[in-house]
């Protein structure tokens, strides 16, 4: 815990006083409470001073706790992870977490995935249900090997609800970088299909034939914007009729949204999409995730080689206060 001032070091900085200039007290006391870190130069064993900066944020917020008084943690470059939520309590009062002088630190809820990590799609199974053009230049990375776990990917079966206007933030997002792909979907980039009519309070008839092919699919979800254009409602465990062009989300959330008062349903948008298909991985830029079996599957837009590869990990905070004050973050960018 971070130790309270007491009378004798209070003492000691008016002894201080007597024999030094002013400028050289302060100094002095900012050189103590500072902690650097650099995420390419660090590491977590050193002191945290210029010469030996710690590698890590978090170590940071540990040494922090040692010191008396206020704290700036000075940020070099690098790119910082975070891949659990890191909780600031009462302990972590009174710091300052700061870019270094003309440094750009990037706080980042992803892991880096190297480009030889890529290879070709040569499982059979797998190719059978790409389209043509994919087949080519599919790529897949194995997650496990990277640390990456079950946990760590967004469960479409665990998160059937209601979401606002969009629903861009319910999948671990893939970067290529820093440009994210977009997760494979039909119909593609901002287009949306219309719907025939609504079967019942649990499915929907669509006019086109594409069931055909997601039937055999699985990790996959519909989003589906009913009864108004604004309302976002996400459904996983689909099941697919492809004779009756029926898809099932069997969920009754959407009724209580959309039952008027005589009975009747008021369906006034009929949008939908689907997502995480590899089946409608067809263009450039787009990825797949097989959650079960910790794969991703990639259709690059150009050679990668070279590239940083990075798969965001986290749907929780990043950072959460609790009973702390005097927190400051300034000039570190969040992302991912």
């Amino acid at each position: 815990m971070k130790k309270a001032k007491k009378l004798l070091s209070v003492l000691l900085s008016v002894a201080m006083l007597a024999t030094c200039g002013v400028a050289e007290v302060i100094l002095a006391e900012e050189g103590a409470n500072v902690i650097y870190v650099s995420d390419n130069l660090g590491n977590d064993a050193n002191a945290g001073t210029l010469s030996a900066p710690l590698k890590t944020i978090d170590a940071a917020r540990l040494k922090a706790r040692e010191l008396s008084g206020a704290v700036t943690v000075e940020i070099m470059d690098g790119d910082y992870r975070i891949l659990s939520t890191m909780i600031l309590t009462d302990d972590d009062s009174n710091v300052t977490y700061k870019a270094f002088e003309g440094a750009k630190p990037e706080i980042k809820a992803s892991v880096s995935i190297p480009a030889s990590a890529a290879k070709k799609v040569e499982d059979s199974s797998v190719l059978a249900k790409m389209t043509e053009n994919a087949k080519e230049d599919a790529y897949v990375i194995n997650l496990a090997d990277y640390g990456i776990t079950q946990d760590m990917i967004v469960d479409p079966a665990l998160a059937n609800h209601q979401y606002g206007i969009t629903g861009s933030y319910e999948f671990n997002n893939f970067f290529v970088d820093g440009n994210s792909f977009s997760v494979a979907q039909w119909p593609n980039n901002k287009d949306y299909a219309q719907f025939d009519r609504v079967n019942d309070e649990t499915s929907i008839v669509y006019a086109d034939d594409y069931g055909d092919k997601w039937a055999g699919e699985t990790g996959w979800w519909v989003g589906l914007w009913i009864p108004y254009d604004y309302s976002y409602f996400k459904f996983a465990g689909v099941s697919v009729d492809a004779e009756n062009n029926i898809l099932d989300y069997t969920d009754e959330a959407i009724s209580k949204y959309s039952k008027k008062s005589n009975g009747q349903y008021d369906y006034r948008s009929k949008r939908w999409k689907v997502y995480n298909l590899i089946s409608e991985m067809d263009v450039p830029g787009e990825y797949y995730i097989d959650r079960d079996n910790l794969k991703l599957y990639f259709y690059p837009t150009s050679n990668f080689e070279s590239s940083k590869l990075e798969l965001e990990v986290m749907s929780n905070k990043i950072i959460e206060i609790i009973d702390a004050e005097n927190i400051t973050f300034d000039g570190l960018t969040f992302t991912q």
